[in-house]
């Protein structure tokens, strides 16, 4: 019982986050640090981004955007070397999103 709630609550607040990144109410600077130097990024990397910013693990992810967790840590490896002009790993990318204020 304890662990529904638990998971419940998680949820409304990463909703809740999410709810105030994608208004820009929570993180203003989210968005325009995603586009660097007038980087275009797609409407699924954006989604991406955000729920790495949100803590979802991969495979929550894969899930929610009906892909294979391979294919969540192949488009972080590639956002990452989009945003950055070089090589990385995905777990570069999730530290560079979750870096953002």
């Amino acid at each position: 019982m304890i662990s529904v709630r638990r998971t419940l609550l998680i949820s409304s607040l990463k909703t809740n986050l999410l709810l105030r990144i994608v208004s820009g109410q929570g993180l203003p600077s989210f968005y325009s640090a995603l586009h660097p130097d007038g980087t275009n990024i797609r409407q699924e990397e954006y989604d991406l981004s955000i729920l790495i910013r949100l803590s979802f693990r991969p495979s929550e992810i894969a899930n929610l955007m009906q892909t294979t967790v391979s294919n969540v840590s192949a488009n972080r490896r590639r956002l990452y070397t989009k945003l950055k002009k070089e090589q990385g790993s995905a777990k570069d990318f999730d530290d560079l999103v979750k870096g953002i204020y």
